[in-house]
């Protein structure tokens, strides 16, 4: 059965700011670790212990993230060195996602367990396709600073994403201060998530790409956002989905 969504956990990445870390100067390694990020959650299972772990190939994480076997090496070397990710074996590697532990005010890393918290739902459903293709990922060149804002601005809006809410709302100042990311670089990144698929719709107010209120608050639905929170109720899939969208996006 396909999966709606898998946990995606984001205390380093968000709380400690470590999506800042992923730059220009080192861009299509960032890419690359970005996507090898989304891809091991995506496909992560539990093991025994009840941590987040998966088996991947060079050849598996080549063709389902769209990468060169060296920008895999690369990739995967970033997110050892930033601790967002560890291994066990040699020949054939076990990935296992890093989390957090909480005891008072001491946090300490360790292997990610759901139930540690500090986790958002990345969307399974409407992010990969029927054949496992991950489009929006062929579609990227790997050499390019609006790709590698994409896949900030994608994983920052899904940590930020609240409980029971299918969209997401912020403003440009905080996405800039959080990101490290201009203006005009923000605007950009949100037209090719649409192009490519990232974003589902998107309510930019006033703002363009010459012309920005720092202060208003976009509203984003990401890519799968209807598998995020849809229960089983007196309404179908269909009318729950587009009684969202209504009230989300009302027709002027």
């Amino acid at each position: 059965m396909t999966p709606f969504w898998k946990p995606m956990p984001y205390y380093a990445l968000r709380e400690k700011e470590v999506l800042k870390l992923f730059k220009r100067n080192n861009l299509s390694s960032s890419i690359a670790a970005i996507k090898i990020y989304i891809l091991i959650c995506l496909t992560s299972n539990l093991d025994e212990n009840g941590n987040y772990c998966t088996s991947l190939t060079y050849d598996q994480l080549t063709k389902y993230a769209s990468l060169s076997r060296k920008l895999v090496s690369n990739g995967l070397k970033k997110l050892y060195e930033l601790e967002l990710l560890n291994f066990e074996g040699d020949k054939k590697k076990k990935y296992y996602l890093m989390g957090v532990k909480r005891a008072g005010k001491v946090f300490s890393e360790t292997r990610f367990k759901s139930s540690q918290g500090y986790w958002a739902k990345l969307p399974f459903a409407g992010f990969v396709d029927g054949s496992g293709r991950i489009t929006a990922f062929e579609s990227m060149s790997n050499r390019s600073p609006v790709e590698l804002n994409s896949l900030k601005l994608f994983i920052y809006l899904l940590s930020i994403r609240s409980k029971d809410q299918v969209s997401i709302s912020v403003t440009l100042s905080k996405i800039r201060s959080k990101l490290d990311i201009s203006f005009r670089d923000i605007m950009i990144a949100i037209g090719f998530m649409q192009s490519i698929g990232m974003l589902y719709k998107v309510n930019l107010g006033v703002n363009t790409i010459s012309n920005y209120d720092a202060a208003f608050s976009i509203n984003f639905l990401v890519c799968g956002w209807e598998s995020l929170e849809w229960k089983p109720t007196y309404l179908s899939h269909d009318e729950w989905k587009n009684k969202m969208l209504a009230k989300m996006f009302p027709e002027k």
